[in-house]
């Protein structure tokens, strides 16, 4: 007879571990919308060691550690994890859509412009902004930051 796989595993591990379980079924929860940018690496008596994909989003979890531990110490009778600890993740984008080429006419001559465009890390961050106003501003702000660094290394390459 087929049992669920959360039963079998009761019996394997022990009671005192159990608690365990419950924070992974839960950590979608717990971590929210950095659901795709922070997992678990390990679970040690009452240390929990977590793997960011950037170290900015690290920083700002450490600053968040205390109410990440109390939503996590929640779900619990007591207290189990009093430590959070952070590591980076070398996670790199599928697809880089930094720069893509974008072809133009002018003059009845053809010429070559980069376009740049944001990463899927800068993109999935100012898509969390609610104010349409303020989020298309850092976004031209951002892109004009990149293509003056463009423009100064071709600048400093043809020297």
């Amino acid at each position: 007879m087929a049992k669920k796989l959360s039963e079998f595993l009761k019996n394997i591990i022990d009671k005192n571990n159990r608690w365990k379980i419950k924070l992974l079924k839960n950590w979608d929860k717990i971590i929210g919308s950095f659901k795709n940018n922070v997992i678990i690496l390990k679970i040690e008596r009452n240390l929990l060691v977590l793997g960011v994909s950037h170290p900015t989003l690290s920083h700002e979890l450490f600053m968040l550690s205390d109410i990440l531990k109390k939503k996590i110490n929640s779900l619990f009778d007591h207290e189990q994890i009093k430590y959070i600890r952070f590591r980076i993740l070398d996670i790199k984008p599928k697809k880089n859509i930094l720069k893509k080429i974008k072809k133009e006419k002018t003059e009845g001559k053809k010429s070559y412009t980069k376009k740049f465009c944001l990463n899927k890390v800068e993109y999935l961050s100012l898509k969390k902004i609610q104010d349409q106003e303020l989020k298309e501003c850092l976004k031209n702000f951002y892109l004009s930051c990149k293509r003056e660094k463009s423009e100064k290394k071709k600048f400093y390459k043809n020297k």
